[in-house]
């Protein structure tokens, strides 16, 4: 799990973030990255899986928890001052952390070089 300071709260911040994103598509997962309105040094994160992608909760969440492991990991060598909400597809679901953190990893960087 995440430190709640690296936490993107969706309720309050979902809509800001899908206005103001700009979308990393990637085969087996979707960024949507916005930059926060207020300067903090800490990127915040948040995962969506749906029902749409599988209907077992326990898949779902197995799915959320590696991605979110990935992220914790790694939260020191990502970009600062991100809002960051991944939206995984169902390719994900075969994939385990490995094969997860350098497409996570690349479609940060990705961001980042563009910006």
């Amino acid at each position: 799990m995440l430190p709640k300071k690296h936490r993107l709260n969706l309720k309050i911040d979902r809509n800001r973030v899908t206005e103001k994103a700009r979308t990393v598509k990637l085969p087996t997962l979707t960024l949507l990255i916005a930059k926060q309105d207020h300067s903090s040094h800490l990127s915040r994160f948040a995962v969506i899986t749906s029902k749409k992608l599988t209907s077992s909760s326990v898949a779902r969440h197995r799915l959320k928890r590696k991605i979110l492991q990935v992220i914790n990991q790694n939260i020191s060598a990502l970009p600062a001052g991100l809002d960051v909400i991944i939206i995984p597809h169902k390719s994900a679901l075969t994939f385990d952390y490995q094969q997860l953190a350098p497409i996570i990893l690349n479609g940060l960087k990705k961001y980042s070089l563009e910006s």
